[in-house]
């Protein structure tokens, strides 16, 4: 709690300026790291830091991994089993989830 003192400046119920508070809070923040933002929870709680993500272009002249015959197969064999599951769903499924799943109005 700020009171009002003679000379105006506002003093705390500790007794302490407001002013000089300020002064001791700006020497934190100077001494602040730089990832303070992306890492806030990490420099309050503890834990993990998050680093910013590499990047994902392909450098020129690196060659591309190819798929193997049996990995193809493998993917195509999930696409069908995928695609004979969806073959039973209505139409205006995306539309009206909330009435398949709990039977809500249709929209």
């Amino acid at each position: 709690m700020k009171t009002a003192t003679p000379n105006g400046k506002a003093k705390r119920k500790n007794g302490r300026s407001a002013g000089k508070s300020l002064l001791q809070f700006a020497g934190v923040i100077a001494n602040a790291p730089d990832d303070l933002a992306a890492n806030h929870d990490f420099y309050r709680l503890g834990g993990h830091k998050q680093y910013p993500r590499r990047g994902r272009w392909i450098p020129p002249g690196k060659a591309l991994r190819r798929p193997t015959q049996a990995q193809v197969d493998a993917f195509n064999r999930k696409m069908e089993e995928l695609a004979a599951q969806i073959e039973g769903l209505p139409p205006d499924l995306a539309k009206n989830l909330d009435h398949y799943l709990h039977g809500h109005p249709k929209k």
